[in-house]
């Protein structure tokens, strides 16, 4: 079985060899992962929650996530929405792979 290459790794080999403007200063768009050290506060949280980790999250998203989001976006952006509005995702790959996916499904 042969299975299709991860569209990111096809764009990587696309763009592997184009030059980039020596002029810019180059923007990293990848992955997100921080470049600091964990805050404490996070590990403190980490460790006291850590039985928590021994089953993979919903596909849809815990509840408790879900509120989370809606409660950040109506806090942070005066925004109401309806918990079918928002998609939990494991980062941006996922969604920029899924989204034109979706569209075509409308």
């Amino acid at each position: 079985m042969n299975f299709e290459t991860y569209p990111f790794e096809k764009l990587n080999t696309l763009l592997q060899d184009i030059v980039p403007n020596s002029e810019y200063s180059p923007l990293s768009l990848t992955i997100g992962e921080p470049q600091f050290a964990t805050p404490q506060f996070i590990l403190d949280a980490l460790n006291q929650n850590a039985s928590l980790l021994n089953k993979y999250p919903k596909t849809a998203g815990e509840a408790v996530l879900r509120e989370g989001m809606l409660t950040y976006l109506q806090n942070r952006f005066d925004l109401t929405l309806d918990n079918a509005q928002i998609i939990p995702t494991f980062g941006t790959r996922e969604v920029l792979f899924n989204f034109p996916q979706f569209l075509l499904h409308l």
